[in-house]
């Protein structure tokens, strides 16, 4: 959802990554996607996956480890917002650079 939501879903600053998603999906905004049935959802997620991976050029198709790597080029892009949304999300701590270079 992350990442359709920031490369499809044109992100405005300080919107939550649910009004970008509900853009990339073509809705009119988050209150008509969270009304919309679960399986008209799944209609338009499909062909905007299939958008994602175009744009960092892969498809379904393709071996696993080209479609890990565009993901984590997909992860590595995203704004800081959203890789603090996704650390959240995956219960991944923060990595503190300092530390790293000791």
């Amino acid at each position: 959802m992350l990442a359709i939501s920031y490369y499809l879903g044109d992100p405005q600053t300080d919107e939550p990554p649910i009004a970008a998603y509900a853009r990339a999906l073509g809705f009119d905004g988050p209150a008509q996607l969270l009304k919309t049935p679960p399986e008209m959802i799944s209609q338009r997620e499909f062909p905007a996956f299939d958008r994602l991976l175009a744009q960092f050029g892969v498809s379904r198709n393709d071996e696993w480890d080209a479609l890990a790597n565009a993901f984590e080029r997909m992860s590595d892009g995203l704004s800081e917002h959203y890789k603090q949304i996704l650390r959240a999300d995956t219960g991944e701590q923060p990595v503190d650079e300092t530390e790293e270079r000791a």
